[in-house]
């Protein structure tokens, strides 16, 4: 079967359930016709009301028993239903280190078309520059798996994914209103914006994940529950900020002794503590060795104003046409300490809200 995601709606909860019916009905006289087909008529050719459900199945028949389901109010596991609010002004987040696995591609690569060409081309692209092909490792087809936490592979195969992932949404007509990317998915952001050329930021991207990953091991990093001043407060030398989440979510990164340090400071006075699980300790002055050589492979990379709205996470602000047309923004986005929390509520102030 092909998979797909089945559109019903109405102007009420009582028409949803009729529209379920009928299309049950139809799809039970009509047995000939192509499930792809149904899926493409049901999203492009029906006016969609607010009343929706999205029904997630692979065939006809799964169809029905779901349809049927609807039809009488109830729900099913394959059954999504909501009630739409008007224009919704979308954000989208691009992670960064730490999210990665092996097999993350694997249940949309060849079975969508738009996500699997976007992400053989991106692929291609890297494959340059790396020492391995990265398709095995994303789609789960490599004989280790632990590869993709390595640094440098890590940062590009998160790259094509998010990459291929934002092609499959634009595909549907999705404009974002605003794009923030947690430290190597500021590059992506910046990428589908249009502020670097495909092969261009798959020269940065690579070289950004091996030069840090040249850098020395035995870093950490940690979760502290806190405010950036609270954990300040109590910095243990050699470790300093290195992501602000929230108003209570700090992150440092430095030194394991210095980090340890801290965090058993923060426990003592009841916070939550969490070491994160990375190579090395990044956005701290272990990442110092690399910023010139990084910025070298930048001054030969042609920036361009962004065609869509991005939230810096290195200032909290949303960026100004020119603010990343210099390879110094990029040097201080992989040093230092990343404003997540602050891009977030920017972000919502200017309206976005899903």
């Amino acid at each position: 079967g092909h998979a797909g995601l089945l559109l019903v709606s109405g102007r009420s909860a009582e028409a949803l359930a009729e529209q379920a019916a009928a299309w049950a009905g139809w799809l039970r006289e009509h047995p000939e016709v192509a499930w792809v087909d149904v899926l493409h008529t049901a999203a492009h050719r029906r006016t969609h009301f607010e009343h929706r459900a999205v029904v997630d199945v692979v065939d006809v028949r799964a169809a029905e028993a779901a349809l049927a389901g609807l039809a009488a109010g109830g729900d099913a596991s394959t059954l999504v239903r909501g009630v739409a609010r008007g224009e919704a002004r979308v954000g989208l987040l691009f992670t960064g280190q730490g999210s990665q696995r092996a097999g993350m591609g694997a249940g949309l690569y060849g079975r969508d078309a738009v996500f699997t060409a976007a992400f053989d081309a991106v692929c291609a692209a890297l494959d340059r520059h790396l020492d391995r092909p990265l398709a095995p490792l994303v789609l789960g087809r490599c004989a280790d798996p632990e590869a993709i936490d390595r640094t440098a592979l890590t940062q590009p195969a998160l790259f094509a994914l998010e990459v291929a992932l934002f092609r499959r949404w634009q595909a549907w007509g999705l404009v974002p209103a605003a794009l923030i990317g947690h430290s190597l998915g500021e590059l992506t952001a910046a990428f589908v914006a249009g502020v670097m050329t495909l092969e261009d930021a798959a020269r940065v991207v690579a070289a950004r994940g091996r030069l840090m990953q040249a850098m020395p091991a035995g870093g950490a990093s940690a979760a502290i529950e806190g405010s950036e001043d609270e954990v300040r407060a109590v910095l243990a030398a050699g470790a300093e900020i290195a992501g602000i989440a929230g108003r209570r979510q700090t992150v440092i990164s430095g030194d394991a002794a210095a980090v340890e340090a801290t965090m058993a400071v923060m426990a003592a006075s009841g916070r939550r503590v969490r070491r994160l699980a990375v190579s090395h300790a990044f956005h701290s002055h272990h990442m110092d060795g690399m910023l010139a050589e990084y910025g070298a492979v930048l001054a030969g990379v042609t920036l361009r104003p962004p065609t869509l709205p991005i939230f810096s996470t290195v200032t909290g602000r949303r960026v100004a046409p020119t603010e990343m047309l210099a390879a110094d923004y990029w040097v201080r986005q992989a040093r230092e300490a990343l404003r997540d929390g602050a891009a977030v509520a920017a972000a919502a102030a200017d309206g976005v809200d899903v």
